[in-house]
């Protein structure tokens, strides 16, 4: 990452009006933690082209993590408009707002839009939405999936998801709560 920062600031600098290093270097910034400069750099590749669906779509999904969802989901609905065949990834938005406002059955809705082949965050989504629903028996499946791609301790699962993925500490805290209603072991407090 630190290589990463250091070649998108240089392409920036050679190029200032080019989406694309201003979009490589808000998401490099965003990897690395640095949430404020991120979202400038991001509001400015956005700007270089507001047409652009790929930019739209994920700055206003990293705005979403982080939950700024007043700012995020207008960016990706522009996306969604821009893009005849919207990849599934720009659901993420939708679930983390409908979720974090206790919209479980309309999280668990966007969370089966979502089609990653071997991302253990689709289960954990679909997990956590039983869970808050009440539902922990239909959550079985997803969490048996979500065991078989988390290899790791399921208390690295917190940091992951704030840490590498950037999610907002309050709705990683809800998600796993979710988690554990779903009867997910090894969470604190399960």
């Amino acid at each position: 990452l630190d290589r990463a920062l250091r070649l998108g600031e240089e392409a920036v600098q050679l190029d200032a009006v080019s989406q694309v290093a201003q979009g490589c270097l808000a998401v490099t910034l965003f990897l690395r933690g640095d949430y404020d400069r991120a979202t400038v750099e991001a509001q400015r590749a956005v700007d270089l082209n507001p047409r652009n669906a790929l930019w739209q779509g994920l700055m206003g999904l990293y705005l979403c993590q982080l939950g700024d969802t007043e700012r995020g989901l207008p960016m990706v609905r522009e996306a969604v408009r821009l893009s005849p065949h919207p990849p599934t990834w720009f659901h993420m938005a939708f679930f983390y707002d409908h979720y974090h406002n206790g919209r479980y059955e309309e999280a668990l809705a966007d969370a089966r839009q979502m089609d990653w082949d071997g991302d253990f965050r689709i289960p954990l989504f679909v997990a956590a939405s039983y869970g808050q629903l009440g539902r922990a028996e239909e959550a079985t499946p997803a969490l048996a999936e979500l065991e078989a791609l988390w290899t790791l301790p399921v208390e690295d699962l917190r940091p992951e998801l704030i840490e590498r993925h950037a999610i907002a500490p309050e709705l990683t805290d809800r998600l796993l709560e979710g988690l554990a209603k779903a009867g997910l072991e090894g969470l604190s407090g399960s």
